[in-house]
C-alpha cells in the first residue's frame, strides 16, 4: 500500500509536523461549520421572531 510506505518513510519529526498540521486543519474546519451553524441559528431566531411578531400584531 502507497500509504503505508510514505508514512514510513517519514522522520519522526515530520511525522510529529504532519500530525500537527492534520489537527489544525481540522480545528478549522469544526470552527467554521460552528460559526456557520451558529448564524443558521440567528437567522433562524430572527425569522421566528418575525413571525411572533406579525401574529401579535396583525
Amino acid at each position: 500500500m502507497a500509504g503505508k510506505k510514505f508514512w514510513e518513510k517519514l522522520s519522526p519529526r515530520a511525522k510529529q509536523r504532519l500530525r500537527v498540521a492534520v489537527w489544525v486543519v481540522i480545528g478549522i474546519a469544526v470552527l467554521a461549520l460552528m460559526l456557520l451553524l451558529l448564524r443558521g441559528a440567528e437567522l433562524l431566531h430572527d425569522l421566528f421572531r418575525a413571525g411572533l411578531r406579525d401574529v401579535y400584531y396583525n
